[in-house]
Order: structure tokens, then C-alpha cells, then sequence
């Protein structure tokens, strides 16, 4: 029997609702009923918690490191906001916006 919804898709409709989006939303949005998303959590929702909590694991260090690494050099660009903004790209050895 073929599957309808590959692995990663039905991760990604998971972390959907791990992120705030209503369950009625997500099976609405991809024809699938409410209990076919049950039984999907009930079999891939400790990946998805174990994802969940290894990202915000990781961003609390980044956070950690880029404060640490503005005390160690205060004069770089760290606490410059267009350092982490993606609206402006700088160039290369220039101050010149994109």
C-alpha cells in the first residue's frame, strides 16, 4: 500500500502544531482526519518533542555565546543590529548596502 504523506511531511505537520497552529488547521489544510493525526503523534510525537527541545537547547548556547563573545570584544560589530538583520546585506570588506 502506497503512503499517502512521507515521513518528513508528517514531521512537518507535527511540528506545525508543536508550534501553535490549531490540530483542526493542520488536517483541514492537508485533507487528513483528526484521528490520522493522532495515531501519527502517537507514534512520531517523542521525535518531535526531542527536536523541539534540542532547538531551544541550541539557541539558549547561541544566545549564551553571542554574549559572551560581545563582552570579549566590545568593538566588533556583535551589538550592531544590522549585524543579525536580514533585510540589509553588507558586502564584503565594505560598508556598502546591497
Amino acid at each position: 500500500m502506497r503512503k499517502r504523506f512521507s515521513e518528513a511531511q508528517i514531521h512537518a505537520f507535527l511540528r506545525a502544531v508543536a508550534a501553535g497552529t490549531p490540530v483542526i488547521d493542520v488536517c483541514w489544510n492537508h485533507c487528513i482526519s483528526r484521528s490520522t493525526f493522532y495515531g501519527w503523534k502517537a507514534r512520531h510525537g517523542a521525535a518531535i518533542h526531542a527536536e523541539v527541545r534540542r532547538l531551544q537547547q541550541l539557541e539558549r548556547e547561541n544566545a549564551r555565546l553571542r554574549e559572551a563573545l560581545a563582552r570579549a570584544s566590545p568593538e566588533s560589530a556583535i551589538g550592531d543590529p544590522r549585524f543579525f538583520s536580514n533585510s540589509t546585506k553588507m558586502t564584503a570588506g565594505t560598508g556598502a548596502t546591497l
